[in-house]
């Protein structure tokens, strides 16, 4: 694959400053990250919350404009020393919680003061006076900078080396939020040019922090002053975070932090995503010197598709389907969006050949729904696509639909491999999940059908489900762990949508490249299938045919 393909994905931990500054697309609300709130990113892994984190980062701030009113510090919680846990596993809880804070400010430290130093924001003189006031408050003496950070590292290295040889050493010499961060937060702001400037640290993955450490962060928001220093903190959900502070209290949204979720609706040409996505595509398009810079242009729908479906929107107009046949002239008309692109993919399925001459999966509002609203799932199959070009053109003025086609096909066809493996790939995922959430997605897929093939069937392009009184149910703990799991693996993704009597309640996406595979459209309507506890718990069971489905498409005798 060529390095000048404008489509490659890679994590923005990975990225250059240069190339972020080339690549970022603002986004609603940014604002916040520059803020004095507490604050939690939430978003799927690849949604671009490291991006936005990075981008905000002091380093990359101060070579734009050359403030220091915000100063955000950038800590990945993606390293090795977070990945290593086994003080949890003391007996004596509050020397783990010593060892937990202990690693993490002294992350954090390291972070701040290589972004002061990378950064030259304090000069000679300066740099002084600050560490005149660092030696005040620990036992070190030299007027360097740079020697305080190898103090910090050499405190880094002791730690991983001992952690688990002689952690009483730690019980009596262990930093604390206290006693390293505010004192060197106090001594900054001594510095003239630093007095009024707010310290942010940005904690990035914060997922992956160890319970006792969430709680000790959770602790630091819940203290709620915030004029010197804040917490900004990425999750990829929820789900995977605790609130709980380490006095088993919790804080609370708008009311300790605030949070800014990147999971945008996507459905249809008007959808903050579809936007959100067209910018991304057409920037890096301008960037790489494209010709052609229109998104839609440069991943054209096929022309054979466009004709047949609006013959079909004809024919549907006028009565000539079985689908609404019933309904005005009028009401078909106005419903036409609704139904032209069912019709044909029931009229693909019922034909004896799955795959049909025409060429359906192509065009940008196909590859922005096949997306399920995550930008890394966006950029996956255009990479494939551009480096498939490549291989017979010099210069690419747009991807043709052939090669549109095939590349969402194949990424389909991995994506259901893949499913067969999660008991390897995924954290906490056994073969019995695996198998469970491969059957259920194969059962949903075949429900799907189900429902284009039903001419009586008034939603027609269902893509999303959610589950009815969940709460209660006796099967609860297994259905969300199967859907823990899927959501980690990128197979589900939930959002809060309308619920039954004005409720809210939780909607969840199967990740829609699965279905071209198996020829279901993946550009859906904003509908959803309500799914009892008892009846996913059967369509985890075993795979029943599309065919075999009863009209209502209940599980209950599986």
């Amino acid at each position: 694959m060529k390095e000048n393909n404008p489509f490659i994905y890679e994590a923005a931990t990975n990225l250059t400053p240069e190339k972020i500054e080339e690549l970022y697309i603002d986004i609603e609300k940014s604002d916040l990250i520059v803020s004095q709130k507490n604050l939690f990113i939430e978003g799927y892994r690849g949604s671009g919350k490291s991006m936005l984190l990075k981008y905000n980062s002091f380093d990359m701030k101060y070579h734009r404009d050359k403030q220091v009113n915000f100063i955000g510090i950038y800590t990945s919680c993606q390293t090795a020393l977070f990945s290593k846990k086994e003080y949890e596993l003391l007996d004596n809880k509050l020397h783990s919680l010593i060892i937990a804070e202990h690693i993490l400010v002294l992350t954090m430290t390291e972070s701040l003061l290589t972004s002061l130093l990378n950064m030259k924001l304090l000069n000679e003189k300066e740099e002084i006076e600050f560490i005149e006031e660092i030696e005040f408050y620990f036992d070190f003496n030299d007027y360097s900078l740079s020697k305080f950070i190898k103090f910090i590292k050499k405190e880094l290295i002791s730690l991983q080396k001992n952690m688990n040889i002689n952690p009483l050493e730690f019980y009596q010499n262990a930093f604390t939020y206290s006693s390293l961060i505010i004192p060197i937060i106090t001594a900054l702001k001594e510095v003239i040019k630093l007095k009024n400037s707010h310290f942010s640290f940005f904690i990035d993955d914060g997922q992956n922090l160890s319970d006792i450490q969430k709680e000790i962060l959770n602790s630091w928001i819940s203290f709620r002053d915030t004029s010197s220093v804040s917490f900004k903190v990425s999750i990829a959900s929820r789900k995977e975070y605790k609130f709980y502070t380490n006095t088993n209290s919790v804080i609370l949204e708008n009311h300790d932090y605030m949070v800014l979720d990147l999971e945008k609706e996507f459905f249809g040409q008007d959808s903050r995503f579809y936007k959100f996505a067209k910018n991304v595509i057409e920037k890096r398009l301008e960037k790489y010197s494209i010709n052609t810079t229109d998104a839609k242009l440069f991943f054209p729908e096929h022309d054979k598709f466009k004709k047949e479906l609006k013959e079909i929107s004809e024919r549907f107009i006028n009565g000539e389907y079985p689908e609404r046949k019933d309904k005005s002239k009028e009401y078909r008309k106005k419903n036409v969006s609704k139904y032209n692109r069912a019709i044909y993919f029931r009229e693909r399925l019922e034909n004896s050949k799955a795959n049909n001459p025409t060429i359906p999966y192509t065009g940008f509002e196909t590859l922005t729904n096949i997306s399920t609203g995550i930008i890394r799932n966006l950029l996956v199959p255009c990479t494939l696509m551009y480096s498939r070009e490549l291989q017979d053109n010099e210069e690419i003025n747009f991807i043709n639909a052939k090669t549109q086609y095939e590349a969402i096909k194949d990424l389909s066809e991995s994506k259901w491999v893949e499913l067969k493996s999660l008991s390897s790939t995924i954290t906490d995922c056994d073969e019995d999940t695996a198998n469970k959430i491969f059957i259920f997605l194969t059962n949903f897929g075949n429900k799907l059908k189900a429902i284009l093939l039903d001419k009586t069937s008034s939603e027609k392009q269902i893509l999303t489900f959610t589950i009815e009184k969940l709460e209660n149910d006796v099967n609860k703990k297994e259905i969300q762990h199967i859907l823990t799991i899927a959501e980690k693996a990128g197979l589900i993704y939930s959002r809060i949508g309308a619920g039954k009597n004005s409720n809210r309640t939780t909607w969840y996406t199967p990740n829609r490249i699965l279905w071209s595979s198996i020829g279901l459209d993946p550009v859906g309507q904003n509908g959803r299938l309500n799914i009892t506890p008892y009846n996913f718990i059967n369509m985890t069971k075993r795979v029943i045919e599309y065919t075999d489905i009863n009209k209502k498409g209940l599980f209950d005798d599986i």
